[in-house]
């Protein structure tokens, strides 16, 4: 695991708190601001997904064969 993702898995769990209360404020719904923070989260894991750029998800890059 990558100093990047370390980071990455900090923020995601610390950030989702705030995240709720912020949109709690403007969406006036606990549970919608649970739904859309958490939405919000799982795009950014998505697109790193997507993008091979999470590096404790099994990726070989062994040049040994």
């Amino acid at each position: 695991m990558t100093k990047k993702d370390r980071i990455a898995i900090v923020v995601s769990i610390l950030g989702y708190l705030p995240l709720v209360i912020i949109l709690d404020e403007t969406v006036l719904n606990t549970k919608a601001s649970f739904i859309i923070a958490g939405f919000i989260i799982a795009c950014y894991w998505g697109y790193r997904f997507i993008k091979d750029d999470i590096s404790f998800m099994g990726k070989s890059n062994d040049k040994t064969q």
